[in-house]
């Protein structure tokens, strides 16, 4: 007998603090925290081959893996 049983894709739901405080030095010479935001690097390999390295500011990385792959025509399906 054959199983035919659905594979269910597994999403984390990774991400980042959306910014960082760093304390600067205004144009009045007064120090006050400003927010800063900050891209990292997420290269994506295919069959141990680097495809390409995209910057993303750290929110949910298969979401954005998946739909690379599915726009550049790597993938059809999330099963595939």
């Amino acid at each position: 007998m054959v199983s035919n049983k659905t594979k269910k894709l597994i999403i984390s739901k990774s991400k980042r603090p959306p910014s960082n405080e760093i304390e600067v030095i205004d144009e009045y010479g007064d120090k006050r925290c400003f927010p800063i935001t900050g891209e990292l690097p997420l290269t994506i390999y295919v069959d141990k081959k680097e495809v390409v390295t995209l910057m993303t500011l750290g929110h949910y990385p298969e979401s954005l893996v998946i739909g690379y792959l599915r726009n550049q025509g790597f993938i059809n399906h999330l099963m595939n």
